[in-house]
């Protein structure tokens, strides 16, 4: 066989295995499929462009009670002849392993995948995108009908899919896929994570279909426009690790409580205006929306956590919250009132049973405030360490178990239990600034490297 990327020919198999790439809906009645395979190579490498496979009959339209009767699903890999389904062979191959084999303008054996639009020229020599939507000519009528494209943004709505390709082309075809779900009234973001390399496939891919020959009003014809008949996504518990999505602009909220003017002149924290705008500068830098809260006593802070909390935080994909005042044992943290307030209480509020919207989402809470009491503190203060008398006599407030309204959180503290942070006049607290300064290289590396 040629290895030419261009030569459809050779992405025709006769017989062999094959793996379920996708189902899509044949009919708008609901109760039939078609199914779409790449062939798998005697080294478990999938192989060529989509095809439509066969049911027994020879016919491209299955009954979705023979699927169901087949026990078909995305990721089965199953035996044909010239295209025509044999049988069901039981193994499942996994669909981040069916990604990872995907190439750039495969040559020979490879699975061939696109970046986008304009790099499937080469197989596609008329398609063009309009109004959002792709099409064929209808002259073009050599190319094979069916390609895979990488994505980087997806989301469904309306039974259509929204998404942007790697080459940064915005779309929106009509989804057929069996498996994507999305036909409800509510917006679904697709968990998508975007390769690093531009020679990396990314772990969400579109089966396009160039469909029918239209002639109606509505459309231009000569014309074959392309559907999405099927979503390859490895979904977080696949053997690629969870992510979360972080594609919104504004990306969430973050919350910046800092007590420095205090009731007893004594615990005023000089200094700590560094730390804000260090922090300020940082997550307005990665397109959250930065609130700023000065010198609240312990109810005002205790409120605005539960005014956040009970906010629509649909539209965002984090929450990130700052507290810096000063700090006790057992985690408590001091108003500028003089009186406490609990990790637990400001935490508990943004829980999935109190705050819906931010279920599943990554929860950020950063405290820089010393974990040991004042009174032994006093030695060492000098200005330096953000530090209250602790008055609990129990363990600490913090929950002993974790359970499922407390998933998605990450606490970071300036120090560990029992011991003090430090704060420089002149500069601001060694916690924040060292680690805020990592937060920036990475940056600053990730947007080298795209």
């Amino acid at each position: 066989m040629a290895s030419d990327s261009h030569d459809y020919q050779m992405y025709s198999p006769d017989e062999g295995r094959a793996v379920v790439i996708g189902l899509s809906q044949a009919h708008h009645a609901g109760d039939t499929s078609l199914v779409y395979c790449l062939e798998v190579l005697e080294n478990r490498e999938v192989s060529g462009f989509p095809f439509r496979l066969l049911n027994e009959h020879e016919r491209y339209i299955w009954k979705n009670e023979q699927i169901r009767g087949e026990r078909i699903i995305q990721g089965s890999v199953i035996t044909f002849n010239r295209k025509c389904y044999i049988e069901n062979t039981g193994e499942i191959l996994d669909m981040s392993i069916i990604l990872s084999q995907l190439k750039f303008g495969g040559t020979g054996y490879k699975a061939v995948v696109y970046q986008g639009i304009k790099g499937m020229k080469e197989c596609f020599p008329t398609v063009k995108i309009e109004n959002l939507k792709i099409y064929l000519d209808a002259k073009d009528g050599s190319s094979p009908d069916c390609a895979l494209i990488s994505v980087k943004e997806a989301t469904l709505v309306d039974r259509q899919i929204k998404f942007k390709t790697l080459q940064n082309e915005e779309c929106i075809l009509k989804n057929n896929c069996r498996c994507s779900g999305g036909g409800g009234v509510e917006e679904v973001h697709l968990h998508v994570q975007v390769p690093f390399s531009n020679q990396g496939v990314s772990n969400c891919v579109l089966l396009v279909k160039f469909g029918d020959f239209l002639k109606s009003e509505s459309w231009e014809s000569g014309r074959y426009y392309a559907v999405c008949e099927a979503i390859l996504n490895s979904q977080p518990g696949s053997s690629l690790p969870k992510s979360y999505e972080m594609n919104r602009n504004p990306q969430g909220k973050c919350i910046i409580m800092n007590n420095f003017d205090f009731h007893d002149k004594a615990y005023n924290r000089p200094g700590t205006e560094y730390d804000e705008q260090t922090l300020e500068a940082l997550f307005g830098n990665l397109s959250f929306d930065v609130q700023i809260h000065r010198n609240l006593d312990s109810c005002g802070m205790r409120g605005l956590a539960r005014t956040i909390a009970s906010e629509d935080h649909s539209k965002f994909d984090a929450f990130i919250c700052i507290v810096m005042s000063h700090g006790g044992d057992h985690d408590t943290i001091l108003g500028v009132d003089g009186r406490i307030v609990t990790v637990e209480e400001m935490t508990s509020e943004f829980n999935a049973a109190r705050c819906e919207t931010l279920k599943e989402k990554p929860k950020v809470f950063i405290f820089q405030f010393c974990r040991k009491s004042l009174s032994e503190s006093l030695l060492h203060e000098n200005n330096f360490m953000d530090s209250i008398v602790g008055k609990l006599h129990v363990d600490s407030t913090l929950s002993k178990g974790t359970s499922a309204h407390e998933a998605d959180f990450l606490l970071a503290f300036a120090t560990t239990p029992g011991c003090y942070c430090y704060r420089y006049e002149n500069h601001g607290s060694p916690f924040i600034q060292v680690s805020m300064k990592i937060f920036m290289l990475f940056i600053v590396v990730v947007i080298v490297v795209v």
